[in-house]
């Protein structure tokens, strides 16, 4: 399997995590562990001008912690897959997969769509996100919830 073929597939297992949370069952914990078990042990989230390295043992915590947010607000877990763009930077294993994702709030209010890039990596024992940019996913969340990162 090419490169590219590889991300794109990992892209959309990792969508299909988050589609998770459209089922009503679905608690921020099964969810957040589906979404963190796509990330390497060293994930580094970079989100305007920071970085933060998601370590093993922490990024469940901290991706159930961001959906338990999205609870509180009123937005629910029905994130979706709007668009997936991938480029492959190195036939070695690595790629930048763009993916669109947009929210259905379950208070009510409009949904928006974002874009994030994900750095994929693959390697002969294992494949995962390296890193990802969330400049407009944060921007959004809090020009549509005054208040999410305040808690």
């Amino acid at each position: 399997m090419s490169v590219k073929e590889s991300a794109t597939a990992f892209a959309q297992s990792y969508a299909a995590a988050m589609h998770l949370g459209q089922q009503a069952s679905t608690t921020p914990e099964s969810c957040g562990e589906a979404l963190a078990n796509h990330y390497l042990p060293t994930f580094t989230a970079y989100v305007m001008g920071t970085q933060t390295q998601i370590v093993a043992d922490t990024r469940i915590a901290g991706v159930t912690d961001h959906l338990q947010k999205f609870q509180k607000h009123g937005l629910g877990m029905d994130v979706r897959l709007k668009a997936l763009r991938v480029e492959v930077v190195s036939e070695l294993g690595s790629a930048l997969c763009w993916i669109t994702w947009e929210v259905f709030p379950k208070n009510g209010q409009s949904g928006w769509a974002w874009e994030n890039c994900y750095g994929y990596r693959k390697t002969q024992d294992k494949e995962g996100f390296e890193f990802s940019v969330s400049d407009n996913e944060i921007a959004l969340l809090a020009q549509h919830c005054p208040g999410f990162f305040e808690d």
